[in-house]
Parts: structure tokens; sequence; C-alpha cells
């Protein structure tokens, strides 16, 4: 049985396409039915026997009309568990995620804080004292146990990093 390719429109016999792969059209039977009443029509007859109604323009589509229109549905999505570290965590509407204190024991800003205050004590401590501080309350409104401590060795370090350096200051 030959058929043309309704992909590429290559003449070819067998079950698939030569050249694209394409199954061949299956040959339905060509039925008429009563575009009134539904009735099945025998070939032949020129009126429905449910109804009446002429039969000659009521034949189904042909077996190639009905195979260049069918489009198989998609499959079904392969349901897959998705690993603890892949899932999502609760976001706000812009996609960040908020801020839990409770979370985690980790305390980087009043860590920052408290380096940046012990260094005041001997370099630079107009800058890093004030940095201490900040660092110090910024971890503190997040909640981290070490924010007051950071607080106090910013302000701490500031303050006697001054007066070192006033007293180094005053030698020369």
């Amino acid at each position: 049985m030959s058929f043309t390719c309704t992909s590429c429109s290559t003449v070819g016999s067998g079950k698939f396409c030569e050249s694209c792969g394409t199954p061949a059209p299956v040959d339905i039977p060509v039925k008429k039915f009563c575009a009134n009443c539904g009735t099945s029509v025998s070939e032949g007859q020129r009126f429905c026997q449910g109804c009446g109604n002429p039969t000659s323009t009521n034949t189904a589509p042909t077996a190639q009309a009905a195979y260049t229109q069918q489009i198989p549905p998609p499959p079904p999505p392969i349901p897959q568990q998705v690993p603890p570290y892949y899932q999502s965590q609760p976001s706000n509407q812009f996609g960040f995620t908020p801020h839990n204190p409770q979370s985690s024991n980790s305390s980087p800003m009043s860590i920052g804080a408290i380096v940046c205050g012990v260094i005041a004590l001997l370099f630079f401590p107009i800058v890093l004292g004030p940095l201490a501080i900040i660092l110090g309350a910024v971890g503190w409104s997040r909640g981290e146990k070490l924010g007051p401590v950071a607080v106090a060795v910013g302000v701490i370090g500031m303050i006697v990093g001054m007066i070192i350096g006033a007293m180094v200051w005053s030698s020369y």
C-alpha cells in the first residue's frame, strides 16, 4: 500500500515514511451519519431511516483527513521526588526568603563588629569604632545573641583606641 506522507509529502509504502519516519495513515472505514439526528446511514442510502432527511453530504471525514487532523495528547508528567536541598523555601512577594532569627545560631554581623572593635583599639579607632557599633546594632536588630556584646566592644574599642592614640600622639 502506498501513501503520501503528511509531514514531508514523500510517497512511500510500509508502516512508516522512509524520509522522516512519520507513521503511515491507517485505513479507517468511512461511515455516514445523519446530520439531523445522528443515526447511522448505510452506504447507498439516500434518506435517513430515523428522521427522513437526505443523506447526500453527511459523510464522515476520510481516513487521510482524519489522520492529518489527529494530534496526540502530551504524555502525562512523571512525578519525581525533589531532594530536600532543592525544595523551595517560603518567600515574600519579591522572592526573598524572610529572615528568621531563631533559625540559626550564627552571628556574622556581631562577630564582624567584635573584630572591628578589637582592631579599633590600635588602628583607626575613629573609623573602625563606629563601624563596629553599626555592625553590632544590625546584628542585635536581627536577633543575634552576640549583638549587645558587639555594640559594647565597638564603643569600648573606639573610646580606648582614641585615648591610646592621643597618648601615643602626645609622646612625639
